[in-house]
């Protein structure tokens, strides 16, 4: 990792054009968003006590939480496309950036590899795909499709991904199950993820959410992000929040017509789905826009900026804390602990003793998970404030 005193360099966050440079913080402050969403639904107080709102549907459906993933994509795109075009400008060669890129990719994708077997042992059974496996395979292809298409052309290849997706998960049978069959066990994405990883899958279970085939689809949903920023070359401010909320609400809605006939399903990544949630990503992403250039309401965003201007180092270090000094911690909002269980966790016991009288199993869960998110806040705006960004 490297350090940078200016703020526009980070893991996924760069100098952009001047057509856009005013619209940065708003994509800080959006990726910042997903970024806290994404630590508050990873890092429940009991994954046994959580609101539906912050689970993952379990098949068919989408929530809250199913909207932080592709959410992230879709900043990944806009802030790619932004990266590349600024590189262009200050005269780095295709040869050049196609280069950097490979590096960040390998860079994402061992880190994820990493995160998949910390404090976890049974390598027989170790997971190969992941969050950041995606995030990489989906990185090098956008970036790809960036440099060497233009805006028509990545249009046609976002549409003919989610039609094709549509068709072989709809259209091809897999051995023991029709066509069109979509569940866990006999959809053709899990069918091939299985094949190829073996056990080495989420949970060892018959389909991975981050699999190979689904990874198309979310491609599509970062490229759907890098149109974006097309939009944002107008001349005005107002102009090109109207034109995002406006794109975003069509998207969403075609995504959930097309729902009625192919459901809208995270861990498939559905045409569908990729369609519903880049929609209301622009939407939302709009909606920031507005909010900060528009009505100039500043103070909100701050916090959120600082999480955007250091997303992968704030997601990475949340995830190895999570997974290590809180993991245990994580049992004292739903049940009572044993004399050697105090012993042992003084801090979460105290936290456990101050909540457990006036708030539910669930409610404590979320207070856990809010104090956690305050926790990253807090790093983040320290590194905000002394002018520390990370990058690859």
């Amino acid at each position: 990792m490297a350090t940078s005193a200016s703020a526009s360099q980070n893991g996924f966050h760069h100098p952009a054009p001047q057509a856009v440079a005013g619209r940065l913080v708003a994509l800080d402050v959006f990726r910042g968003l997903t970024v806290a969403a994404m630590i508050l639904v990873n890092n429940p107080g009991s994954r046994s006590a959580v609101y539906a709102p912050l689970r993952h549907s379990p098949w068919h459906g989408c929530t809250l939480t199913d909207l932080v993933f592709p959410f992230f994509l879709f900043a990944l795109g806009m802030s790619t496309s932004l990266s590349c075009e600024a590189r262009r400008r200050r005269g780095l060669s295709r040869r050049h950036i196609v280069g950097h890129v490979v590096l960040r990719t390998l860079a994402l994708a061992s880190i994820g590899m990493v995160l998949n077997g910390l404090f976890y042992f049974p390598w027989d059974s170790l997971r190969f795909p992941g969050v950041l496996q995606r995030i990489a395979v989906v990185y090098l292809l956008t970036s790809v499709a960036v440099l060497l298409a233009g805006q028509r052309v990545r249009i046609s290849l976002c549409l003919a991904i989610l039609l094709i997706y549509w068709a072989v998960l709809t259209m091809l049978p897999t051995p023991g199950h029709s066509a069109g069959d979509l569940t866990p066990e006999g959809n053709l994405a899990a069918v091939l993820d299985r094949y190829v990883f073996g056990r080495h899958l989420w949970h060892g279970g018959p389909c991975d959410p981050e699999g190979l085939l689904s990874t198309m689809p979310a491609t599509a949903t970062a490229l759907l992000g890098s149109l974006t920023t097309d939009l944002l070359r107008g001349p005005g401010r107002r102009v090109a929040s109207a034109r995002l909320i406006l794109a975003g609400a069509i998207g969403a809605l075609a995504g959930a017509l097309w729902g009625l006939v192919f459901p809208i399903n995270k861990n498939l990544w559905t045409s569908s789905y990729a369609a519903f949630t880049a929609g209301l990503a622009a939407l939302v992403f709009g909606l920031c826009c507005w909010a900060l250039e528009e009505q100039a309401w500043r103070k909100w965003a701050r916090a959120f900026e600082c999480f955007g201007a250091n997303p992968l180092i704030l997601y990475v270090a949340s995830e190895i804390v999570g997974m290590w000094l809180l993991r245990d911690a994580r049992h004292f909002f739903y049940r009572r602990l044993t004399d050697s269980e105090v012993l042992r966790q003084v801090p979460g016991y105290a936290l456990y003793w101050a909540t457990g009288p006036v708030l539910s199993p669930a409610a404590a869960s979320l207070g856990w998970s809010l104090l956690y998110v305050g926790l990253w806040g807090t790093v983040a705006w320290i590194m905000y404030r002394k002018t520390i960004f990370l990058k690859l």
